[in-house]
């Protein structure tokens, strides 16, 4: 993921969990320490894997940075 990431110039919202049982949080923490300005991350803690998509604040979080593009 790193490597690719370095190729990607379009604007990415990256949304993760810190208790991400299937994609760790350490694996995401490489990417944000490389401080990519595309990326802009939203880290939550307590959503998991799963119900981060059910969040409401998570939700628009991501309709206000789509509505921006």
């Amino acid at each position: 993921m790193r490597r690719a990431l370095k190729n990607i110039k379009a604007s990415i919202l990256w949304v993760h969990d810190e208790e991400d049982d299937i994609t760790p949080w350490a694996d995401a923490l490489k990417v944000k320490e490389d401080n990519h300005s595309n990326i802009k991350f939203v880290l939550t803690k307590g959503l998991g894997h799963r119900k981060i998509y059910h969040d409401e604040s998570i939700k628009k979080q991501v309709t206000d940075f789509i509505e921006k593009r």
